[in-house]
């Protein structure tokens, strides 16, 4: 959106983004997110948004497996789902809000023949959204489609995986 991080809650609500551009240009828009969206009403804001789909873990209706949200792998399978169904030549803006990287960190899923064993919950959180984003990326390469598609990977913030200095969450966009 370009708003600087102290942005009132109003001012983000109000702020066009990047699907506000590409739509009129004949991009098809979804936003797929592993997290719930029920803070500072973006369930809302995003439902009014004009996206043509758009669906977080409270539609989706994962099991949440940490504070925010469900399985990525889970939430993949519905987006390739939605990618599947692209037309051919049809360019397109995919988000995908994962959950994996969120704290308490996501470090399995049944949806993985084997579980990952990298030493310590954030590296197995890392390979599971590595896993995640290599499987949406191949169903756009099934497709045909990955070079006029646009795709974003947001967070809501950063963590570090060592917490040296006592932070318990970043505190800007650049952390």
């Amino acid at each position: 959106t370009s708003l600087e991080v102290s942005a009132s809650v109003d001012e983000f609500h109000f702020t066009p983004t990047v699907w506000h551009w590409l739509k009129p240009l004949g991009y098809k828009t979804i936003l797929v997110a592993s997290a719930q969206y029920s803070m500072v009403s973006m369930e809302d804001w995003v439902r009014s948004s004009s996206l043509d789909v758009f669906a977080s873990q409270n539609q989706l209706k994962g099991k949440v497996i940490n504070d925010i949200g469900q399985d990525d792998l889970e939430t993949v399978e519905h987006l390739e789902g939605h990618i599947r169904s692209l037309p051919a030549g049809k360019r397109a803006l995919v988000i995908f809000n994962p959950n994996a990287m969120h704290v308490p960190w996501q470090d399995k899923s049944p949806r993985l023949q084997e579980q990952p064993k990298e030493g310590s919950r954030y590296l197995n959180a890392l390979r599971i959204f590595d896993e995640a984003v290599g499987r949406a990326l191949k169903a756009f390469e099934e497709r045909g489609i990955l070079d006029d598609t646009l795709v974003l990977l947001t967070s809501d913030h950063g963590h570090p995986p060592v917490n040296r200095h006592n932070i318990t969450r970043a505190q800007n966009p650049f952390d």
